[in-house]
């Protein structure tokens, strides 16, 4: 069972600008600007992995070694699938290998059922059937999908069918970044395992904790 990175965010949810504001920093001085945004993206990888959610989208692929793998947090004895890192937008593919080694795509709507008004997004196979057998092979199974509240921190996006309608990432997740990025700033020696509790605090809403 893992979960993949295949296209990263585009861009921060927190613009650079936004955080030299919020740290007090003149717009014109570029003289740590590199730093700022390593402690950025830092920060928001770390938001990411404590909430369990992708912020701006971002393409992920989830891999299984069975449609059933039993001690899955994503796979339940319900046959459903249960997707990590909300919010989901889209179903690209699911795939896996059949008995004979070969790669089947399954066709959404038509072999299997996709929920994203859930938190999380879930997959079923239609009334009446049973997820097919897969291959006794690691990752038999990949599931590719975008996650993310949208393109861009502060611009929401068009709505998407069935997903999220056009949401933006919420402003307490923003808060908390700038918070957390604006405390490694300030020092000397950055431990990414002393975080503060009002970064948690800010943070805590928006776990995931249902996976």
């Amino acid at each position: 069972m893992g979960l993949v990175t295949l296209t990263p965010p585009a861009v921060e949810p927190v613009l650079l600008a936004d955080l030299k504001t919020f740290l007090r920093i003149d717009s014109g001085d570029t003289t740590n600007d590199t730093l700022l945004t390593s402690l950025n993206t830092a920060a928001r990888v770390w938001a990411e992995a404590y909430t369990r959610r992708r912020f701006i989208t971002q393409t992920l692929r989830l891999l299984a070694d069975s449609f059933t793998y039993p001690v899955s947090y994503s796979f339940d004895a319900t046959q459903t699938i249960k997707l990590p890192c909300p919010p989901v937008q889209s179903i690209t593919t699911l795939q896996y290998f059949d008995a004979n080694g070969n790669t089947v795509i399954l066709n959404q709507g038509v072999d299997y059922i996709v929920d994203l008004q859930s938190n999380p997004a879930r997959l079923t196979p239609p009334f009446g059937s049973i997820w097919p057998y897969a291959r006794v092979i690691p990752n038999a199974v990949q599931i590719t999908y975008v996650s993310g509240y949208g393109d861009a921190g502060t611009v929401p996006v068009p709505p998407v069918t069935g997903g999220p309608q056009g949401l933006s990432v919420p402003e307490g997740i923003k808060t908390g970044i700038k918070v957390l990025a604006g405390y490694w700033w300030n020092s000397s020696s950055p431990d990414e395992n002393d975080i503060p509790k009002s970064v948690k605090a800010m943070l805590f809403p928006y776990r995931d904790l249902r996976l």
